[in-house]
């Protein structure tokens, strides 16, 4: 995401919404991958302080949303 943040800036700075074409490759394309410990950790903290369950998926959903791209499915 570091290398990406020149981008997000500029779009941000200019009103330029990104979109978000497979969000969920980390889950499906790498499966047990760099991203899936941090992932799961969130999840589970996610699951704990909410009490209902929450998957892997919805954590990189949420990550793309907040970061103000429209994700694609």
């Amino acid at each position: 995401m570091k290398a990406a943040q020149p981008i997000l800036d500029f779009c941000r700075e200019h009103g330029i919404v990104m979109a978000s074409y497979g969000g969920q490759t980390p889950l499906i394309r790498v499966p047990d991958g760099p991203v899936s410990p941090i992932l799961e950790r969130i999840r589970e903290v996610l699951e704990n302080t909410i009490g209902s369950g929450v998957t892997a998926g919805q954590v990189l959903l949420k990550w793309i949303q907040q970061k103000g791209a429209v994700i694609v499915t």
